[in-house]
């Protein structure tokens, strides 16, 4: 073989190599590649992020917001399927909070500075969302700890904020949290939940 055929195909294996290595590697999360469900972290009970990467905690359910008509193991088996519908139709593509019924929600959006376009669930009275949402993003940035949906503040923040969820989701650190682990508890009779639109509850 001619040194410098032998050479140039050399160079373009290696090149072809160290491209594909490339591309493996920035590979992104996928819809089909993700699926939220119920399931124990630390000993709560948590929706957690089924990814190729591994188990990602998103909220933990640690607050009776509702009192006992609405105990966190219910919430969490309620909201988690809400996490996996928005993200399969592409409704949680950015994390948000905003205000339904006088009550600050947590909410899904197609886009970053778009309107809500799928509520996930209602944060305590008093609570801060815009803190709410900060600390979830101290998840991603530095991988503290999962979103704790009692968390509240006297902070007077008025500045909008928007996870961005596929890029949670690639960087996130992943835990040996136990899935599909949480039995759904009988809900008593009670009145429906405060909602946003008819026969829609928001929990």
């Amino acid at each position: 073989m001619n040194p410098s055929s032998f050479v140039s195909t050399a160079s373009l294996s290696l090149f072809t190599g160290v491209t594909a290595l490339s591309v493996l590697v920035a590979i992104p999360a996928r819809a089909d590649d993700v699926k939220f469900t119920c399931g124990v972290h630390q000993g709560v009970p948590a929706t957690l992020a089924q990814t190729t990467r591994g188990n990602i905690p998103v909220i933990r359910w640690v607050s009776d917001a509702f009192g006992g008509e609405y105990p966190p193991q219910y919430r969490c088996q309620v909201v988690s399927p809400k996490f996996q519908q928005y993200y399969k139709e592409g409704k949680l593509n950015y994390l948000t909070t905003g205000v339904a019924n006088n009550q600050p929600i947590v909410c899904g959006t197609n886009e970053k500075g778009g309107p809500c376009t799928g509520v996930l669930f209602t944060l305590k009275h008093g609570s801060d969302p815009w803190l709410t949402l900060t600390r979830l993003m101290d998840v991603r940035a530095q991988a503290g700890p999962p979103l704790n949906e009692s968390a509240s503040s006297s902070s007077t923040s008025n500045a909008e904020h928007y996870i961005d969820m596929n890029d949670y989701l690639n960087t996130a650190s992943v835990t040996d949290s136990v899935t599909d682990s949480v039995a759904k508890p009988t809900l008593p009779e009670a009145s429906p939940p405060p909602s946003d639109a008819p026969g829609q509850p928001i929990f």
